[in-house]
């Protein structure tokens, strides 16, 4: 406790989004045999751990899930896109395909 406050450990981004101190705090994104589809707001990668972020609308508001390593260049390209030329295809539905060790996606 530092001059009568406690730290909550996150702060809101610009989703509502909880954005953790500790990346490790982020839940994983579970991908289903076969696809799960879900509302991508935005991606990133964290800037500690390299992982492949993603902010995703769910029922509760949205969430900031770490991907699976193989979504990596989805992530990276779709923030520079936003980042470098304020362009982004996103939000937009994704369907995350996962077979055994394969990983896919799809922008609907």
């Amino acid at each position: 406790m530092i001059f009568g406050f406690v730290r909550k450990g996150y702060k809101k981004g610009p989703h509502g989004e909880k954005r953790y101190d500790d990346e490790t705090q982020y839940p994983k994104l579970e991908l289903r045999e076969g696809g799960t589809e879900k509302t991508v707001l935005a991606t990133e990668i964290t800037p500690i751990n390299k992982w492949p972020m993603a902010t995703i609308k769910e029922k509760e508001g949205a969430v900031n899930y770490i991907l699976p390593e193989q979504y990596s260049n989805f992530c990276q390209e779709h923030a520079s896109m936003d980042f470098f030329f304020g362009y982004s295809i996103l939000p937009a539905d994704v369907i995350f395909h996962r077979k055994g060790e394969e990983y896919t996606l799809e922008v609907l």
